[in-house]
């Protein structure tokens, strides 16, 4: 029996935003080859809380020979509400599940920058327990943070589903047991969950 809903944030609990890598190569004027080769591993150690904030953009000024200083990480990857808002709808499924006994859970890799908004306009308050890349030192699709997850919920992987917009994410997490779904659309969310035999 499902117990309970673990959510991927950005991409499905919000709508879909632009890869950081496509972002990355506009702002230094690159190609997106170049700019994932050069900067995957800075992202992924300011994802998982390794570097603050001005370490990650020193090394992301060193990396691409950028000369003028980088006022915020929002420079690079742009203003934080338009792709850090919830969807209505999904924001939607989250409470019905809550209000008919499911535990949901938030998963996401993310950086403190957006975390700090993110927290400020409550968008997590619907979850518990929040996992965050950056406040537990892992990532998506790393074994151990979807170990975490199950830990803290206090729940076996077949007693949980996990929704993202990302199959790797979602491979990861099967691997363990857990239910995966890929998010395209609320309405397919919510079939998929019914489907599994979810009140919703």
């Amino acid at each position: 029996m499902i117990r309970a809903v673990i959510f991927d944030y950005g991409g499905t609990m919000t709508a879909r935003f632009e890869s950081e890598y496509s972002l990355v190569s506009k702002f230094f004027s690159v190609s997106q080859e170049e700019a994932r080769e050069k900067a995957q591993g800075i992202i992924h150690a300011f994802q998982r809380g390794e570097v603050t904030e001005a370490g990650f953009l020193r090394s992301m000024a060193n990396v691409f020979g950028y000369e003028r200083k980088i006022s915020s990480v929002a420079s690079i990857f742009g203003g934080y509400s338009g792709y850090n808002e919830p969807d209505g709808e999904m924001l939607g499924i989250v409470k019905r599940l809550r209000e008919r006994g499911y535990v949901t859970a938030l998963l996401s890799n993310v950086v403190q920058p957006h975390v700090d908004f993110n927290r400020s306009r409550g968008n997590y308050d619907h979850f518990s327990p929040v996992i965050l890349s950056c406040e537990v030192g892992m990532r998506k699709p790393e074994r151990g943070i979807y170990e975490l997850a199950l830990s803290r919920l206090g729940r076996r992987p077949e007693e949980c589903v996990f929704i993202d917009d990302l199959p790797k994410y979602l491979a990861a997490a099967e691997r363990l047991g857990i239910k995966p779904i890929l998010f395209e659309s609320p309405a397919q969310v919510r079939q998929e969950l019914l489907a599994l035999g979810l009140a919703i």
